[in-house]
């Protein structure tokens, strides 16, 4: 374990490859993971969106966590129905037909989150705004600090406003709160 390793100091004998992975791993998981703006794709657009809010005098006052908010989008897309689009990438095909099923298996789990969300929102549980949900006893509960769930809710309420012809009464506070739900500010 890493606490026997600790204690017979034996902690060098961990492979450099191990802890990366791990390190790697910690920061993608808390949104955290840090984008190079050298990168291709959406890795390289985002490292660069990064360096220019931490470089501009006064941008993390609007956007005080880009790299947070970076990860955050990557994730929303990446557990969607948008998802999906990944496997056009030949890499992904590849790695699916060696029996890694990530690719799906995120893009599943995020399009049964928007659906639930939109059921949600569609029901008697729906609060008046997007981000809120009416509780059994009635109490009205704001899920903005739960996110990702909070950006789901987003989303559903979008589209069942466009279905029903009422986006004209999401008013700019509320657009705002949900394309970026991902930072404390908004």
């Amino acid at each position: 374990s890493l606490d026997d390793l600790v204690k017979a100091n034996q902690i060098g004998t961990i492979p450099r490859e191990t802890i990366q992975l791990a390190v790697n791993q910690s920061l993608e998981f808390t949104f955290a993971k840090n984008f190079s703006p050298f990168a291709k794709g959406y890795e390289g657009v985002a490292g660069k969106f990064i360096q220019f809010i931490n470089g501009m005098p006064g941008a993390t006052f609007i956007i005080p966590f880009p790299r947070f908010m970076m990860n955050s989008l990557k994730f929303q897309f990446d557990f969607s129905p948008m998802g999906f689009l990944r496997l056009l990438s030949p890499n992904e095909r590849a790695a699916l037909a060696k029996g890694d099923t990530k690719v799906i298996g995120q893009a599943l789990l995020g399009t049964t989150m928007l659906y639930t969300a939109h059921q949600l929102r569609k029901s008697e549980w729906a609060g008046e705004k997007w981000y809120e949900v009416r509780l059994p006893d009635g109490t009205i509960w704001d899920t903005r600090a739960y996110n990702p769930f909070a950006s789901y809710l987003f989303v559903a309420d979008v589209a069942l406003r466009a279905k029903e012809r009422r986006l004209h009464t999401l008013s700019a506070k509320d657009i705002t709160m949900g394309i970026f739900a991902t930072n404390l500010r908004a």
